[in-house]
């Protein structure tokens, strides 16, 4: 899931967005006091974050995968009911 955060600095009220689709970057303020490093499984906040928004995004292609899964489960499923008769 791709998570898109809009905050701003507590000390120098800089607005500032973070994509957790771009890996390895930490988005800084303008003051350089507070950073949020946001990555698909954690997010980690340094100095003083006021979160305004949160937007959660599903992502096409793990729910291709889910649904590759699930056929595959019932795949089994069919074959260990081909067994029991």
């Amino acid at each position: 899931m791709r998570t898109v955060l809009e905050w701003k600095c507590g000390y120098c009220n800089s607005f500032q967005k973070s994509d957790s689709g771009e890996r390895w970057r930490m988005d800084t303020c303008k003051c350089g006091k507070s950073a949020v490093d946001l990555e698909d499984g954690y997010q980690r906040c340094v100095g003083e974050v006021i979160e305004l928004s949160r937007a959660n995004f599903g992502s096409a292609e793990r729910l291709g995968e889910e649904s590759i899964l699930s056929d595959f489960e019932k795949m089994l499923t069919d074959l260990n009911k081909r067994k029991r008769i």
